[in-house]
């Protein structure tokens, strides 16, 4: 008896996977307290379900089977970005095209005493010495200098917005860094910290703006809300081209070493 009853007991999902298949769908599953509903996310990496703590199997199958015709053409729409996007090389070849600030510029390899990188004759010129022929070595001195690229505009630009927007804000930014983010293009947390996708240096100029302005938007309303898109536009009204120009390149933006 006692076991009959247990097995009528619904079962619940209280532990994250990282890779369930529902069907032919394949995706991730978080489990969060603070959720309320199941949410759906599709991005590069594949598709996200977060869903309740203690949600019932059934609720969740339920909720695949409603969604899934939209996940389905989710993932065909982003792919289809994906293939459209111009790739970036995996290699450091002389003659390469690569991206900076929007513009594609070809880039010139050349062997000397000291190492630089520099903009000249619009092409990007890399000077390598002896030491740094490895595709591996001068891989991470490219990635080097994009990241002080973006540092350098995130600062410039932060300048010219904390002085537009010095009324607005009641905190300062308490630091300012540069990262790779898989998901994501910049952030700013509770402590005011900003962090930044340093593969920004490679989109266009008002693009990377308008996440500066994003984030800035954060040191005030640190949520989604309508004050903080309000906020946004005041500043930025053209967020939601900047923001479909992100959504339809920005996979295309990934610094992958072929090895």
């Amino acid at each position: 008896m006692l076991s009959s009853l247990f097995s009528l007991q619904p079962r619940r999902i209280t532990q994250p996977q990282d890779e369930c298949v529902w069907q032919d769908l394949v995706y991730a599953l978080k489990v969060s307290k603070r959720r309320r509903s199941i949410g759906f996310q599709v991005r590069p990496g594949g598709i996200t379900v977060t869903v309740p703590l203690g949600l019932e199997q059934r609720l969740l199958a339920e909720a695949l089977a409603a969604k899934y015709a939209w996940l389905v053409a989710k993932q065909e729409q982003l792919q289809e970005r994906i293939d459209e996007a111009k790739a970036l090389p995996d290699q450091l070849r002389d003659g390469d095209q690569w991206p900076l600030f929007g513009d594609w510029l070809p880039i010139r390899i050349s062997e000397a005493k000291h190492h630089s990188i520099s903009l000249a004759n619009e092409a990007i010129e890399l000077v390598f010495t002896s030491r740094q022929r490895s595709q591996a070595c001068r891989w991470r001195l490219w990635q080097q200098w994009y990241r002080q690229q973006a540092l350098a505009f995130v600062q410039q630009r932060l300048d010219y917005w904390l002085g537009q927007m010095e009324a607005e804000l009641s905190v300062q930014p308490a630091s300012i860094k540069v990262r790779q983010y898989s998901s994501r293009w910049g952030s700013c947390n509770s402590r005011a910290e900003l962090t930044f996708n340093y593969l920004l240096a490679m989109a266009p100029k008002d693009v990377f703006d308008c996440v500066v302005v994003h984030e800035m938007c954060h040191l005030k309303h640190l949520h989604h809300g309508a004050e903080f898109w309000q906020l946004v536009t005041s500043y930025c009204p053209a967020w939601q081209t900047q923001r479909q120009w992100l959504k339809q390149h920005g996979s295309g933006l990934l610094m992958e070493l072929s090895t």
